[in-house]
């Protein structure tokens, strides 16, 4: 089981972990982004071989989780069978403090915009949210954008 985790509110970390219960150990995860890191985003990218399950999971930045609001931009899975859009697979369950996890759109079911810019492929969501995935054979790589969706940033209840 692998654990693909955003801790997200005007700033954010996101992170993968080989066990949902081991959250203190990613084998990735990228630097800490607010409002004012560049393009409101950061690259994630992992080694899922041999996973079974994925968990997407966005967590508030440590203040608090009003204005968490992420996406997940362009997520996919890559291998021995190609590339597939994680968008293009059902997810086992979803779930968000607020508003709704929604693909193509963002947490409060408007489109998507990370940095003035829209999102075409992505997730939806807000802290604290778990998206859980049951993974297809044939896939050893995830990647995706996680991103800042302007939802939250226009808010500016979150700025730290």
């Amino acid at each position: 089981m692998r654990l693909v985790s955003s801790t997200i509110c005007v700033l954010f970390c996101a992170a993968i972990t080989a066990h949902a219960a081991d959250a203190a150990k990613p084998v990735a995860s990228t630097a800490v982004v607010t409002a004012a890191t560049p393009g409101h985003q950061q690259t994630l990218q992992a080694d899922i071989a041999g996973a079974k399950d994925l968990y997407l999971v966005v967590t508030d930045g440590g203040n608090g989780f009003a204005c968490d609001w992420a996406d997940w931009i362009e997520p996919k899975l890559s291998g021995p069978k190609g590339e597939i859009k994680l968008t293009s697979l059902k997810w086992k369950s979803a779930t968000a403090e607020w508003g709704k996890v929604a693909v193509g759109k963002n947490a409060g079911g408007y489109p998507m915009t990370v940095a003035g810019k829209p999102v075409k492929d992505g997730i939806g969501t807000h802290a604290n949210s778990v998206i859980h995935y049951k993974l297809p054979d044939g896939y050893n790589k995830f990647s995706a954008i996680v991103g800042l969706d302007k939802g939250g940033i226009d808010q500016r209840g979150g700025a730290s």
